[in-house]
């Protein structure tokens, strides 16, 4: 999710325009950081699935 994304995302929230402002970016925040986190885990598994075929390989 990109900067612009994140705010429109606080923006179109109904609940923004309803006097919690404040609890709408925590949760763009916090699905922010789920998404980087997730991100993480499948490059993390990615990369573990390669080091395992090259030593699977070399073995």
């Amino acid at each position: 999710m990109s900067a612009n994304s994140a705010i429109s995302r606080v923006l179109n929230y109904p609940a923004y325009a309803h006097g919690m402002e404040d609890a709408v970016v925590d949760l763009v925040v916090i699905q922010w950081i789920m998404q980087k986190l997730k991100v993480d885990r499948m490059r993390l598994s990615a990369q573990f699935a390669n080091d395992w075929q090259n030593f699977d390989e070399s073995n």
